[in-house]
Parts: structure tokens; sequence; C-alpha cells
């Protein structure tokens, strides 16, 4: 059973790194599309007399604010109509569930794809917000989801998880896919196991230190 947890902590540590990756990705590409859409809009405007210096970025600012609004609307549907549980940066949901709390829906597979796909639309629109807190519960999202492979939205369970459907394993699970979150959004492998087990954790024990 230890070794299966060490294999699980791992591919709770390799998938939440994919995620990031896909989401820092995801955002440096929108952005140069968001540039280079204004740029293509603008740049015949740019060589004529006619229009003055003023015109021209009124004009470039109402093409960067379109490109943006639509980014927002797009966040912002997802998350009423897809998943509301996907709202925020989902670090209370994460520190309650932690420390007693049960909180509905915030370790659901329909609030990961919710998160991931808010958090890059809302990140790529220019708004004053960081990827960094919704990458840290999608990672605890993903090892709460390994823990058990079971997923009453998707319709699949898997009989050899049966051991770990307990509170115990689910916490610690959970713990460490929020520890891979902040080694993944702050590249700081030791400070992720430092928030666990500082910030996050109220349960903890040396065994999942070195997971």
């Amino acid at each position: 059973e230890n070794v299966q947890r060490w294999l699980i902590s791992f591919l709770i540590g390799f998938l939440t790194g994919i995620s990031a990756f896909v989401v820092f990705v995801s955002i440096d590409r929108i952005y140069s599309l968001k540039f280079r859409f204004v740029w293509f809009f603008l740049h015949k405007y740019l060589d004529q007399d006619t229009l003055t210096a003023e015109l021209q970025r009124f004009i470039g600012f109402l093409i960067f604010f379109a490109f943006n609004l639509v980014l927002i609307i797009s966040s912002s549907a997802m998350i009423l109509f897809f998943e509301p549980a996907a709202a925020g940066s989902g670090l209370p949901e994460v520190k309650g569930y932690l420390n007693g709390v049960r909180i509905p829906k915030a370790f659901n597979v329909r609030t990961l794809f919710g998160k991931l796909f808010g958090v890059i639309c809302s990140v790529s629109s220019s708004l004053a917000v960081g990827p960094e807190g919704p990458i840290i519960h999608s990672g605890a999202l993903i090892g709460g989801g390994l823990g058990e492979m079971r997923s009453r939205t998707l319709g699949i369970s898997f009989p050899a998880m049966q051991k770990f459907r307990n509170s115990k394993d689910r916490r610690d699970f959970i713990s460490s896919g929020a520890a891979a979150g902040v080694s993944a959004a702050f590249a700081a492998p030791i400070g992720g196991v430092l928030f666990s087990i500082e910030e996050a954790s109220s349960f903890w024990s040396p065994s999942l230190t070195w997971r």
C-alpha cells in the first residue's frame, strides 16, 4: 500500500505540473494572439496622414478592449453556467477541507475543468489577477481525484482503489496536490511542502512529508 501511495503522489505531482504548464503556455499564446490581432487591424491606419496619433491609439484601445471583453465573458460564462464552484482562487476551499469543513463540489471534476478554462481566459484578458491560486486548487483537485479514482460526474470507479477511499488518505492526497500546485505555480518544490505543513493541513505525518 505504501508503494501505491508513493506512485499516486508521483502521478499527482506529474499531472499538476502538466496542468500548470498548459495554463502558462495557453496564457502566453493568447497574449501573443491578442497583440497580433490588434496589430492586424491597426497597422493599415498607421501610415495614413488623415488619422491623428490620438485616433490611432483610440482605435487600438477599442480593439484591445473588445478582445479582452470576449475573454472575460467566456470566463464568466464558464463559471455561471458550467460550474459555479470553480469561482475564486480555490485556496479557501482547500484550506477549509483540510481543516475539517466539507464544501460541496469543491473537488469535483467539473470544478477542475471550469477552474483551468476560467483562469486561462481571465488572466489572458489583462485583469489584475494571477493563475497561482487556481493552480494550487487544481493540484488539490487532481490529488483528490487520483486518490480515489472515482467520479460520479464521469460515472467511473476503480474497485482497486477502494482501500484509499477514507478521510485520512483523501486528506493526504489533497495535501500532496496542494503542495504540488504551489511547486508548479511558483517553481518552489520545498515551498510547496512548507505551504501544506504550515498553512493548509491540520493533520500531517513524516511519511507524507517525504511523499
